[in-house]
């Protein structure tokens, strides 16, 4: 009985190894599709929101001391304001960040900030199309009031955005940590238990060959 006791506790600890590594593994897995994923997207839309708004702010700053050319459709040579350039390019990368956070946010709580976050892009992108066109216009003081000013600025906006990334980030860090203690949980007691079951399967053991022994003598 005792070499069957030791057997026994050899499957049941192999057993309990096997079913807690497949647990924790799924646990990081989750953790890594429904938090790491999204924390990356979130982290590069907001670094490229950041982008936007110091190139939107630059914009007004060197007033076109600083241009790219570039072709257009028709393969025509066109000059613009580097820093303005580097805004559609970002707000762009800001675009596809948050429309890929969209698709990765898997509940209700994660998709909201981000939708909002949409939003406020959107009325950013109408009030720098607008504040352009005062600069353009010659209307320096203007166009500077609806970047920097008090109210209907832009940079309302971008405040907005930024804030709705920063409700966005908390909930994917809870999550992923929660997908990741899961995965922790699973091993909560491996070394222990298997500890005592080696001691348990061991002196099964000495009892089962000792008793073997015995009768040979």
């Amino acid at each position: 009985h005792g070499l069957v006791a030791a057997t026994a506790t050899a499957t049941v600890v192999l057993l309990w190894l096997v079913v807690g590594h497949t647990v924790a593994r799924s646990g990081l897995n989750d953790s890594y599709d429904h938090g790491v994923l999204s924390l990356n997207v979130l982290h590069d839309a907001r670094i490229a929101s950041l982008k936007a708004r110091g190139n939107e702010n630059l914009t007004l700053v060197a007033r076109g001391a600083e241009t790219v050319t570039r072709k257009n459709a028709q393969g025509v040579d066109v000059t613009y304001d580097a820093y303005d350039f580097d805004f559609d390019k970002d707000m762009d990368t800001l675009g596809k960040g948050l429309a890929e956070a969209s698709k990765l946010a898997d509940d209700t709580s994660g998709k909201k900030p981000v939708t909002a976050a949409e939003g406020n892009m959107t009325v950013w992108k109408q009030r720098h199309t607008a504040a352009r066109a005062q600069d353009d216009n010659g209307n320096y003081e203007e166009a500077l009031n609806r970047v920097i000013g008090a109210k209907g600025a832009t940079g309302e906006c971008f405040d907005s955005v930024d804030a709705n990334l920063a409700k966005a980030l908390v909930h994917e860090e809870a999550e992923f940590e929660r997908s990741a203690g899961d995965g922790l949980g699973a091993m909560t007691g491996l070394s222990a238990g298997a500890a005592v079951l080696a001691v348990l399967g061991a002196a099964g053991a000495v009892l089962g060959i000792g008793r073997r022994l015995s009768e040979y003598r």
